[in-house]
This record gives C-alpha cells, sequence and structure tokens, in this order.
C-alpha cells in the first residue's frame, strides 16, 4: 500500500544513509520485494532466482537481514577467494553493513584447517601480492562485520574495535576468533544477538594458534535467517581498518585498470 511505498521510496533516496529502522516488522517482506525491483546505480547486481532478474542494493537488503541476499553475498565471498572470473563481490557491502546475521554461513571458513602458509599472486612486473590463509581472512572478516554491527552490543563492539587496531592478520587473532565464535555460536544460530559476548583481547590471549576440528570440510551452515526488528543506531566506531576481502579486491580492481591502460596504449601505439 501507500505506507510500504513510502519507505521504499525514502530507502531508495536514502541509500547508506537511511534508518531501516523505519521498516516495521509487519511491511517488510513487502518492503524487500519492492527494493528488489529497483537499480540503485552502482551498488546494484543482478540476482537470479528461478527465470526471474532482479536489480537489488545490497547493502539495503543486507541491513534488512533478507536471507536470500545473505546467502548470495556469502557464496560471493568463497567464490571471489577462489578467483572465480566475473563474480559479484559485496564483501564491502557485507562489511558496511554490519550484518551478523551473515556469520553463521561462514562459520565452517573461521574453524578451517588451512595452516599458516601464505599465498603470493603475481600482479605484473616485479609486483607480487600475498594472500593469508582463508580462515585467517574469513575471520578478520567476521571480526570487520562485527565492529560494525547495530545487533549487538556496544561491549562486543569495542572489543572487535580493539582487536581490528592490532596485528590482526595471524594465528593469535584467528585463535582468539574461533574461541569467540565457538562460545557465541548459539546465540548467532538463535539470532539472539544481543547475547553475544566479547571474546579475548590479544594481551590476553595464548599464542597457540587456536587449532579447533572444523568438521567435514566444505561444509557451510545453512540457516533460514528469522526476521528480525532493526536496533537502534549504534555509536560509530572510529578505529576500524578495511576486511582483507575489501583490500583484495581493490588490488584485483587496480590491476584490472593496470592490463586496461596497457592494451589502451598498445592500441594507441
Amino acid at each position: 500500500g501507500s505506507d510500504v511505498d513510502e519507505v521504499v521510496d525514502y530507502l531508495r533516496s536514502a541509500g547508506k544513509g537511511a534508518d531501516v529502522s523505519v521498516v516495521r516488522p509487519e511491511v517488510r517482506e513487502n518492503v524487500i520485494a519492492q527494493l528488489r525491483a529497483y537499480s540503485f546505480g552502482p551498488l546494484s547486481m543482478k540476482v537470479e532466482e528461478g527465470n526471474s532478474i532482479f536489480l537489488v542494493d545490497p547493502y539495503l537488503l543486507l541491513c534488512l537481514k533478507d536471507a536470500r541476499t545473505i546467502e548470495f553475498a556469502a557464496r560471493t565471498f568463497r567464490e571471489v577467494h577462489r578467483e572465480t572470473n566475473g563474480v559479484t563481490d559485496l564483501s564491502s557491502e557485507m562489511e558496511m553493513s554490519g550484518c551478523v546475521a551473515a556469520l553463521p554461513y561462514l562459520a565452517d571458513l573461521i574453524l578451517l584447517e588451512d595452516g599458516e602458509t601464505w599465498t603470493k599472486f603475481p600482479m605484473g612486473g616485479d609486483r607480487d601480492f600475498e594472500r593469508p590463509p582463508f580462515s585467517m581472512e574469513t575471520c578478520h572478516f567476521a571480526v570487520c562485520i562485527t565492529a560494525r554491527s547495530k545487533d549487538v552490543s556496544q561491549e562486543v563492539r569495542d572489543w572487535a574495535g580493539r582487536l581490528l587496531a592490532k596485528d590482526a592478520l595471524t594465528s593469535n587473532f584467528r585463535g582468539i576468533v574461533r574461541k569467540w565464535w565457538l562460545k557465541n555460536e548459539r546465540s548467532f544460530a538463535e539470532r539472539d544477538y544481543a547475547a553475544v559476548k566479547p571474546g579475548d583481547d590479544l594481551l590476553e590471549a595464548k599464542s597457540d594458534g587456536g587449532s579447533i576440528s572444523p568438521g567435514p570440510p566444505g561444509q557451510a551452515h545453512k540457516l533460514e535467517v528469522i526476521p528480525a526488528a532493526a536496533p537502534e543506531n549504534a555509536v560509530a566506531v572510529d578505529f576500524l581498518t578495511p576486511s582483507v576481502a575489501f583490500l583484495w579486491t581493490g588490488a584485483g580492481v587496480a590491476m584490472a585498470l593496470l592490463v586496461g591502460f596497457a592494451v589502451f596504449r598498445k592500441r594507441r601505439a
């Protein structure tokens, strides 16, 4: 009805500055359905569902905890790491939205036993990029999301911010995040984000790498996302660092631009 149209118009015009708490539970599904039908400029993406293709704003839909968008975003996180060509990367939208509802879909990667070895990727010339183990990158990504979340307590956000202010890409950091996840996994599964507790600080934790048995390899969590009312606005954390996934995407974009420029120069020559 008109109420839904007004809310959708507001969300479309406000974009990332929108206050999603205006979306009442009784109109949430209708608002999400309309958002999928619109394009939002450079943030838009195509999601195939059956025989239909929707142009959607992933950021707003992640803020609204739309299950299909969360599943799609988590899948792209895996595909980008595998270097699948042409995949849409939603890491930055997942991080900026603070969508902790996505963490259960990444739980198997947090607990993945993939060692300590960093992988080198040639980027042309004499430059190489090194990428950490996927579990280490995922742990860092999970903490970046948590630090921006409006669903968890300020105490948890502060804890996540302190971790990000330290050296995050270490086995020590990974061990802390794994221990924190296992302690709070039930709260995430039940969507009881207010019950999530902070983990250890880096100075308090042991440097044992946090070895955890993750269960069958490649087994992902598939949890139905229960609609929840949008939480109150959180206090901003001003010392956040971008996730490794976000930075890696930037490196890939930079490389693509360099290659395109080289081809352009060659054609002009």
